[in-house]
């Protein structure tokens, strides 16, 4: 059902078809019309929803890597042509994503991204219970999801995707 539709029988398929899914969900429309009979059967379609699931994933990760590396050899060429003295530019940043080892911060108008070692600021910081902001642990400071952040460059492994920030 699609209840934006208020249609009590809704399927959609992407096209072009590129994904399994929208395989499965095509040939089911043809084999329930009556013109063609590759239709996966029934007690199929849960172990095919699982494998599709999981290589997506997988495909996903693999996107994700190939972008960060992408990024990483952009940021290395940018700051190779940025003029100016031996100091490395600072960039305004906003905190993206938090572990409790450090901050995923995102900067520059190519969207840069890179982390924030907690190693990297002055005392211990722990991840709070929402895993929402990294805590200073003597004066409860904290550092938060989408706080603006100030940072240099401190280093980059652009064959990884790495890109390793410390505070302006």
């Amino acid at each position: 059902g699609h209840a934006g539709l208020a249609s009590a029988r809704y399927c959609h398929f992407t096209s072009p078809i590129r994904r399994w899914p929208d395989v499965i969900a095509h040939r089911a429309l043809l084999a329930g019309l009556g013109l063609d009979d590759a239709a996966p059967l029934a007690h199929e379609l849960a172990d095919m929803g699982i494998a599709s699931s999981e290589t997506e994933r997988a495909a996903a990760k693999i996107e994700r890597g190939a972008d960060d590396i992408c990024l990483a050899f952009l940021l290395e060429r940018h700051l190779h042509e940025q003029p100016g003295d031996d100091c490395p530019p600072s960039f305004r940043g906003e905190i993206v994503g938090l572990i409790s080892k450090g901050a995923f911060i995102r900067f520059g108008d190519e969207g840069f991204e890179g982390m924030l070692p907690v190693r990297r600021l002055d005392g211990w910081w722990d991840l709070d219970e929402h895993e929402v902001a990294l805590v200073h642990a003597q004066s409860g400071k904290q550092l938060r999801l989408g706080d603006p952040i100030d940072v240099t460059v401190g280093g980059i492994e652009a064959a990884r995707g790495r890109v390793d920030l410390e505070r302006a």
